[in-house]
């Protein structure tokens, strides 16, 4: 059912701009990432679809490299304090 469903929704979103239904959404909500991530998914959603609508896509266009670059930003602070951590204690961090 899942196949179905994820072919589906390819086959929609490639043949109508309109279609909502992204199927990586499909695949990432019901996992540990989506219910631990949702907010950020929603601010990103909300924050590209604002300058979308009121910056046009020049716009859009202009402003993702910036947007890369908060995303990997964010990445290489969590790897460098991950490493911090497992130099000062001498073991990763454990996820209780």
């Amino acid at each position: 059912m899942g196949v179905v469903a994820t072919l589906w929704m390819i086959f929609m979103r490639s043949r109508f701009d309109w279609f909502p239904l992204n199927p990586l959404a499909y695949a990432i909500v019901p996992s540990y990432a989506g219910f631990a991530l949702w907010f950020s998914f929603f601010i990103a959603w909300l924050v590209k679809g604002s300058i979308l609508k009121f910056g046009g896509i020049q716009t859009y266009r202009r402003l993702a490299p910036l947007m890369i670059g908060i995303a990997l930003g964010d990445f290489a602070m969590q790897v460098f304090w991950t490493l911090v951590v497992i130099v000062s204690h001498g073991s990763a961090p454990t996820i209780h």
